[in-house]
């Protein structure tokens, strides 16, 4: 969303409004590993809900998220 609110200004803010309140969520205690025995970041992802709907982490989650929040931290340098 953030990539996308970049590339339209019309609805840019909106979007960019979006994704904040979207890291924001991620990154509270009930989405992440925070006082867990789980190596990843993100907990309650799922690879596939209709076939598999074991809920862990996984590493492109953790990466999006990460890349996430380095364009939040830095988004001129993004």
């Amino acid at each position: 969303m953030l990539l996308m609110a970049d590339l339209d200004p019309a609805s840019g803010a909106d979007m960019s409004q979006r994704a904040l309140a979207t890291l924001g969520t991620l990154t509270s205690p009930e989405w992440t590993s925070i006082n867990t025995q789980n190596p990843g970041i993100l907990i309650r992802q799922t690879w596939n809900v209709p076939i598999l709907k074991y809920e862990g982490s996984y590493v492109w989650g953790d990466t999006y998220l990460l890349e996430s929040l380095m364009k939040v931290a830095s988004p001129a340098d993004q």
